[in-house]
């Protein structure tokens, strides 16, 4: 028997936001959500999976893109607007600040705002006013056009002038004299009162400064080289700032803390060295301080949004698993879920879509760092279930495609990995004790009526209330998968769905098989697997067929996969085993689940015939790599082996056209004994 197959995966990142001016004006809130980077499209940390015989699937595991300040909002929701304070060092203008558009699953691209200097100002394309700076040479225009307006015609009169007017004349002469003077020696003091020109060497060098504006500025103006350099980063780290950034999220000032997160944020995307460089610097129990201390939401998005930035270093997944899942949870999962809806109020007005999905997004990328990792995420309390109780939320509310849903699928998909083996013993014991034979009643499947009332089938005990771990097998959460699998069209929140079903199904126990038949008999999930074939991308459909695959081990499920998924398995079955898009593992994993409904029954091996499976199979069979058959290869000589024990369809295959030799000969017979041996 094959082994049956297992898939883990995670997940993704940050779109930057509005380039943020220190003075900006304006009372709209802007969303962000952290989604795939440019140039990393869907970057995956994901569990080997060889359940496929492939290497691990790289899918829906990422995380981070750079960030731009948006206008500062409080935590009561209402905008704060700052009011305009002299500084010794004018706000920089942004001339090329990047405004980057998002949409999920596409690359990302770069366009540059709109720079407009008439009346001293820049205009967003979103429409926000930033204050600008005079220009370097304006005071020079002025004193043209003070020259001109002053400077009449040259030419002499008719008549010369008396010395009265040529003594007025000489007054208005060093009259203008005069104020091009005083104009010169006021350019020139402005001059030497100007602040030197911004760089990130006085940019790290003004983060010791006590003075906020200054802070503030310097902070902006690193927060935006970031974005637009990664040479940036590297220059920040030279220069020793990220240990500067890292204190300044201790500041007393909300705003202080806000920038210092965002300027951390760009950073450290993409940058393992910087990365690094904040572990060294003992920031992750800064930033989690912070967070949990904050209230402030601005300052707990862009603290979330760098936390899921830190967490696709694999060398910082295991470190964070151990230190920030209490205050992820605590601070994040519980009061933006809902689960303790009304039971502290003050808790409540943390709650945030941004933070929740930047939280939930960090957390996918830790769901993968192993078995450790798992491991404390199933036992930090209230994590899965704030995870679920979330989940059912967006399913009773029709909003299923909700990208905060799609993260947490993800992470109960990851935590469900090799759950019998990593599991405590004492759940182990509970659930097997949890099994019950119950005798089902007389039910026909189409043409294969062969179950009988005493057949007794495994069912799982209906637990009302599941706690913790205890979500990941329960009855209710099967019902949640298969309504995302139903409702939602996002396909990683339809892989996910089905891929947590594949893992709870790949054991070999007792709990492995109740939990098979409830998704089958009970749940009669079979129909929505059916609507992945039909309907999803490549992905879904391999993981459905994955699914399947862990199902058809038992033959009281036979009737139901036969009667409800034949159809849409033969059809992905390929001609022949080359120029396909489907690939081999997923055509191996096809013929593997026909092997196991054609073992015992002739009217399943019937079925399989009367839907055309027959030339595709011996196509298949008859192809190599060069060194003999493929595996896909391999399983369909099987398969003929298999189809011809069955004596009563011989006559039936020749009427048909097939001979003995299509299904015996020297391939598929050397094929299933180098298998035996």
């Amino acid at each position: 028997m094959q082994r049956p197959c297992r898939r883990v995966e995670v997940s993704p990142p940050p779109s930057p936001d509005l380039p943020h001016n220190r003075f900006t004006y304006g009372t709209q809130r802007f969303g962000t959500y952290t989604i795939p980077g440019p140039g990393q499209l869907q970057r995956m940390a994901t569990l080997l999976d060889h359940s496929l015989g492939s290497e691990s699937y790289r899918r829906y595991c990422f995380s981070e893109a750079p960030r731009l300040m948006r206008p500062l909002t409080s935590t009561s929701a209402s905008f704060r607007q700052r009011s305009l304070r002299q500084s010794a060092l004018p706000p920089p203008v942004f001339h090329d600040a990047a405004l980057q558009s998002v949409e999920n699953g596409s690359r990302r691209s770069h366009n540059q705002t709109v720079v407009k200097q008439e009346q001293h100002t820049m205009q967003r394309l979103n429409g926000d006013m930033m204050l600008g700076s005079v220009q370097p040479d304006e005071g020079l225009s002025w004193l043209s056009r003070v020259r001109r307006e002053n400077h009449g015609p040259r030419r002499l009169n008719s008549y010369p002038d008396s010395v009265t007017s040529m003594e007025l004349q000489a007054s208005k002469l060093l009259s203008n004299l005069l104020i091009c003077v005083s104009v010169a020696v006021f350019l020139h003091r402005k001059s030497e009162n100007k602040p030197p020109e911004m760089t990130l060497e006085r940019a790290v060098s003004l983060l010791s400064q006590d003075n906020e504006d200054m802070l503030i500025t310097a902070l902006s103006y690193i927060q935006n080289q970031c974005f637009k350099s990664a040479d940036a980063k590297k220059m920040v780290y030279y220069l020793r700032g990220i240990g500067k950034l890292m204190q300044l999220l201790s500041s007393d000032s909300e705003e202080v803390q806000h920038f210092a997160a965002g300027a951390l944020r760009n950073v450290v995307f993409q940058s393992s060295e910087n990365k690094m460089e904040v572990k060294e610097n003992d920031g992750l129990i800064t930033i989690l301080h912070t967070l949990k201390s904050s209230r402030d939401v601005e300052t707990r998005r862009q603290l979330t949004g760098l936390l899921w930035n830190l967490s696709s270093h694999d060398l910082l997944k295991e470190h964070l698993s151990t230190v920030a899942l209490p205050v992820l949870t605590q601070s994040v999962l519980v009061p933006s879920s809902g689960i303790s809806e009304g039971e502290n109020p003050k808790e409540e007005l943390l709650a945030d879509d941004d933070v929740f999905h930047n939280a939930t997004g960090c957390l996918r990328n830790l769901s993968s760092a192993g078995p450790n990792g798992r491991k404390a995420m199933r036992e930090c309390d209230n994590l899965i279930d704030s995870l679920v109780y979330y989940i059912r939320g967006t399913i009773a509310d029709y909003k299923t495609d909700d990208k905060s849903t799609e993260n947490c699928v993800c992470i109960l998909h990851n935590l469900s990995y090799q759950i019998e083996e990593e599991l405590p013993k004492k759940y182990a014991e509970d659930l097997r004790e949890s099994r019950q034979n119950l005798a089902p009643k007389p039910k026909a499947v189409g043409c294969f009526a062969y179950r009988t009332s005493g057949a007794a089938v495994p069912l799982l005990e209906e637990n009302s209330n599941p706690h913790g771990v205890e979500w990941l097998w329960s009855a209710i959460t099967i019902r949640m998968y298969l309504s995302l699998i139903a409702r939602s069209v996002r396909h990683y929140t339809q892989e996910a769905a089905l891929g947590a079903l594949q893992n709870i199904t790949a054991g070999n126990g007792a709990v492995t098989e109740a939990i098979s038949f409830a998704i089958v008999l009970r749940e009669n999930g079979l129909q929505h697997v059916k609507k992945a074939l039909d309907e999803g991308d490549s992905d879904v459909r391999r993981t459905a067929v994955s699914l399947i695959r862990n199902l058809s081990r038992y033959k009281e499920l036979h009737p139901d996969i036969v009667n409800h998924v034949l159809t849409e398995m033969v059809e992905m079955l390929p001609n022949n085993d080359r120029g396909t898009d489907l690939p081999t593992e997923v055509t191996t994993c096809l013929l593997q689940i026909l092997i196991h409904l054609s073992q015992n029954e002739t009217q399943n091996v019937r079925a399989i015939v009367n839907q055309g499976a027959l030339p595709k199979v011996i196509n298949i069979s008859q192809k190599d790599n060069g060194y003999g058959p493929t595996r896909a290869g391999q399983a369909a000589c099987v398969l003929l082996h298999t189809m011809w024990k069955h004596t009563d369809l011989h006559s039936a295959f020749k009427r048909c056209g097939y001979r003995k030799a299509d299904f015996i000969n020297a391939r598929t017979t050397k094929t299933v004994n180098s298998g035996r041996d």
